[in-house]
């Protein structure tokens, strides 16, 4: 690339470097991972906190912008003179083309792209020459959790959307032999990629191959259906029916190709997201033929004017998801746009839904909106999802819904995609409203039935004894749940005669469970298979009864049974072998309403007492691994000095968590369980327990704007404050209730105040007077713009001060920052800013924003307009760097406000115009309110904004 006294750099591939022709050593992983970033972004500023994201994640060491500028200065000594630059709040990396892989790749491709048409020789040179830079993925040799950010992950995105450039100028030329090593390779590291499957196929039979191609997508097919569980897409497809029936294959170029899903070249940013959320669906599936039939050919046929709904519904266990599952994977290639799956629960026995705001939020996170950019709002959110799926051809499956209300709200809103609802509940609704075709689902047919067992157990063994198929279908009564544990149990014990278990089955029948008809007696089939459980793992099944939600973890369950969690483990696989229970990702079960009805049957052989014991370790299980997960979340909120400090329990098991994903995700998942297990401690009294688990829920359900879970949890735990009579606690929830009423979350003003000042009565009554001080502010927040603000500043600061005079040091200099602010007096409170902003350097959380935000307001007040500015936008960018965009869109129309207080027009028009772009982005519904406000600001007349 250069000549022999020159650098040559390469990250096309493993990350490497030359200087004057000899290889340069490039020192510990985590400093060849910074060259790779800089190397990826050459000639453009790379920001530290982009830095830091992408080589440390989530936990960076505190000490992080030290090791980098240490990697920086080394890098420095092998780099060129001047080719690494400090700029503003990061660096930049400057190379010639030609010292770089990927730059001298992106010239060739670019070179390439603005060849003349007539000249395909000429650009399919180039393209060639490119693609030889490639040696893997990008940044190979960098740690695999590195190497998976979008900076590289893009860098790959280039080199696939150059291989398939050179397969159509090649296949337009004649050349295909010249691309074929490249596409061998690029197919390799890209099995699931349906457009490199297709171009690599179009390229074997071109070159005289047919015979390969065939062999090839044969292999791919079996592997799309073998790990994601989907049939060939409609190119793929395509090529194969080609290269059968031996036509011609046509030059398929970046213009005239058509895919379903269009592939965007790195120029047109990402492809849109194709989600396949439906499960696996089951080989073993028989029957519901004319059902399937007639899905199929109503979503396929007669295209209307709205989206296609079809209304499954039945008895549970009677196989409508199996069925709706069934249908989605054979309808992919007419919707291959993507498949959306949302289980709603609306008849788990825990009587815990989910709520559809709550799906819509997962569907937007699998069609790629991140948290941070979701609108306020379920409306918005709605129209966001719609909008999404609009012009795309999809399935979505609406799993176990209430009624028709609960799935309207996740029903595609234009013409194209379908869904599939299923429900306990007729779903008249649907039918009438939305001209949803209903398919109810009667028990299965004798015939269908032993079609289910000849799927599982072959029809040798079937045929061999058809008298006791025939006994067998008519105890299971038709319901596939039923048959599908008597097979489980045939074909694992293949030495048992058919004969012998229905006489089994026959021994052990019991009352009809759910039927009205004893010959469908579903509890019988449950009851043998709970039988042949060891002692501990029926017992384990027995109290899993105690346990609210449909599903949890191995340390749940071992809590459950007061044992460790490697002998919860063994139990679990027990259980999951026996059909009783569905291991649905590793070390997470969920157990079905119907197997879950069964054993609350059984719990009662635990006795009382044993119930009771459980439930208690249930709760500790659950409280201790909250505060687990929130001790890396929130730590400040943990380690303050009033904060609950739950201890161990002897036989108790809590999860553990090492770093804030896995952390976020259980209290996440958990959040319904969590709900559910505060439900359980009031019932059983255990009072001691409601509070903790409210508040260690409050940090999430305030982040993510769950203000009815809020609410609720808050209640219970006044509720319980007051049975234990703790006024200090009593005051806690008062508070956090009266905060959560205030404006900007549900905006109850009498219900804030009320509780604001009840608040303030009980902490001063239990000698509180630093939390008391706090809920004057927020008193003072929600009386903002009346008279009586002042005096809650003032009463704040007064109480602030007698703290700081009894024990020095104990009022954060943040809070006292903000109250002298907001009182006028502004050297006071800069001198505490300034202390603020230093004792949370490098905090990167939400209080060092606050704190930038705060000393933004002083410096305006002391008329610094420039390190106001300077300030803020620390604010902002400490907003931006957490993901948190809403935020930072916040504090910049509170700024813009403050300016605008000030006289600083001009100034303000800019930070509202800054908040107006991002909240336009989020589609957040404050965007109408910052228009006005600029309007007003330019003095215009305002404008009616309808509701």
């Amino acid at each position: 690339m250069t000549d022999e006294a020159g650098y040559r750099f390469s990250v096309l591939g493993p990350v490497r470097a030359w200087r004057g022709g000899a290889e340069v050593e490039l020192g510990p992983p985590q400093q060849q991972a910074l060259l790779a970033v800089l190397l990826v972004r050459a000639g453009q500023p790379v920001m530290m906190t982009d830095i830091i994201d992408v080589i440390w994640g989530e936990n960076p060491p505190s000490t992080v912008v030290n090791v980098v500028q240490r990697y920086i200065s080394r890098l420095r000594r092998m780099l060129p003179a001047d080719a690494l630059a400090r700029c503003s709040g990061g660096y930049r990396l400057d190379l010639d083309n030609s010292e770089v892989d990927l730059l001298t790749f992106r010239r060739l491709r670019d070179g390439s792209a603005a060849v003349a048409p007539d000249d395909s020789r000429r650009a399919l040179d180039l393209l060639i020459e490119a693609l030889g830079l490639w040696h893997g993925h990008a940044a190979a040799s960098v740690h695999p959790a590195i190497r998976a950010a979008p900076m590289f992950t893009e860098v790959d995105g280039e080199f696939v959307a150059a291989v398939l450039r050179a397969a159509d100028l090649a296949l337009t030329n004649g050349e295909s032999d010249r691309v074929l090593p490249v596409l061998r390779a690029a197919a390799a590291v890209a099995p699931f990629d349906e457009t490199l499957q297709a171009a690599l196929l179009r390229a074997l039979a071109a070159t005289g191959r047919p015979a390969e191609a065939l062999t090839h997508y044969d292999g791919v097919r079996r592997r799309l259906a073998d790990e994601l569980g989907v049939d060939p897409g409609p190119l793929l497809s395509a090529t194969h029916q080609e290269i059968l029936r031996a036509e011609p294959t046509a030059t398929v170029t970046q213009g005239g190709r058509t895919p379903a899903t269009p592939r965007a070249d790195a120029a047109d940013g990402p492809a849109p997201v194709r989600p396949a959320q439906v499960p696996a669906d089951l080989p073993t599936f028989a029957g519901r033929t004319g059902s399937l039939a007639r899905i199929t050919d109503f979503l396929t046929t007669d295209p209307s004017a709205t989206a296609r709904v079809v209304a499954v519904s039945g008895m549970g266990g009677i196989g409508k998801t199996t069925l709706a599952v069934r249908c989605a994977h054979r309808l992919a290639a007419d919707f291959p746009d993507g498949q959306l799956y949302v289980n709603m629960r609306a008849f788990d026995p825990s009587g815990i839904a989910l709520r559809p705001q709550d799906a819509i939020r997962s569907f937007l996170d699998a069609l790629g909106i991140a948290e941070e950019k979701l609108p306020a709002g379920i409306d918005a959110q709605v129209a966001l999802y719609r909008s999404l799926i609009a012009g795309r051809r999809m399935v979505v499956v609406i799993d176990n819904v209430r009624d028709a209300q609960s799935a309207r709200p996740l029903l595609p809103g234009a013409p194209g995609s379908a869904a599939i609802v299923t429900s306990r509940d007729a779903l008249t609704g649907l039918v009438v409203q939305e001209g949803a075709l209903p398919v109810p689902l009667d028990l299965l047919s004798g015939a269908e039935a032993e079609a289910v067992l000849a799927h599982r157990l072959g029809p040798a063994r079937l045929a061999a004894e058809p008298e006791a198929v025939r006994e067998a279908v008519r105890f299971c009564g038709g319901i596939p749940l039923a048959l599908a544990i008597f097979a489980a149990r045939a074909a694992i014990h293949p030495q048992f005669t058919l004969r012998h278990l229905v006489a089994e089955l026959a021994t052990h029948r019991l009352d009809s469970f759910g039927q009205a008809d004893a010959d469908h007696d579903l509890r019988a089939v449950f009851s043998w298979s709970y039988e042949l459980l060891g002692e501990p793992a029926a017992r384990l099944f027995r109290l899993l009864a105690v346990h609210p939600g449909h599903q949890f973890g191995v340390a749940a369950a071992a809590s459950l049974l007061g044992t460790d969690s490697a002998r919860g483990r063994m139990l679990l696989g027990e259980l999951s072998r026996a059909n009783l229970l569905t291991e649905y990702e590793p070390g997470r079960f969920r157990i079905h309403d119907l197997v879950r009805a069964y054993s609350a049957e059984l719990v009662h052989l635990d006795g009382l007492g044993a119930q009771r014991d459980a439930s208690q370790r249930l709760l500790d299980h659950y409280l201790l691994s909250s505060f687990a997960a929130l001790a890396l979340l929130d730590p400040e909120r943990v380690s303050r000095p009033k904060s609950p400090r739950p201890q161990p329990v002897p036989d108790v098991t809590a999860e553990s968590f090492r770093e804030r994903r896995p952390a976020l995700a259980w209290l996440t998942n958990e959040r319904r369980t969590l709900l559910a297990m505060i439900d359980l401690a009031v019932s059983l009294g255990a009072d001691t327990h409601v509070w903790p688990l409210a508040w260690a829920l409050e940090s999430m359900v305030r982040s993510y704007e769950y203000w009815s879970d809020w609410e609720a949890t808050q209640h219970h735990a006044l509720a319980a404050a007051r049975r234990l009579n703790n006024v200090t606690l009593q005051a806690g929830a008062h508070y956090s209730l009266g905060y959560l009423y205030c404006g900007v979350m549900l905006n109850e003003p009498e219900k804030a105040e009320r509780h604001l000042l009840e608040a303030i009565r009980l902490f001063a009554v239990a000698g509180d007077p630093l939390t008391q001080a706090h809920a004057h502010l927020a008193l003072a927040r929600h009386w903002h713009g009346q008279s009586t603000e002042r005096a809650q500043h003032e009463r704040a600061l007064a109480l602030y001060q007698g703290v700081e005079s009894d024990r020095p040091g104990t009022v954060p200099p943040d809070y006292l920052a903000y109250v002298y602010e907001r009182l006028g007096r502004y050297d006071a409170a800069l001198d505490y800013a300034l202390r603020a902003v230093r004792h949370l350097d490098q905090a990167g959380n939400y209080r060092e924003a606050t704190a930038w935000h705060t000393l933004a307001n002083i410096r305006i007040g002391r008329g610094e307009l420039d390190e106001a500015l300077a300030a803020n936008d620390r604010a902002v960018h400490l907003y931006r760097t957490m993901g948190d965009e809403y935020a930072a869109a916040l504090l910049l129309e509170l700024f813009g406000d403050r300016l605008a207080e000030a006289g600083q027009v001009r100034e303000a028009h800019a930070s509202l115009g800054r908040a107006l772009q991002i909240f336009e982005r989020l589609r957040n519904p404050r965007t109408d309110t910052v228009r006005e406000t600029l309007r007003r600001l330019a003095g215009e007349p305002a404008v009616k904004v309808s509701a």
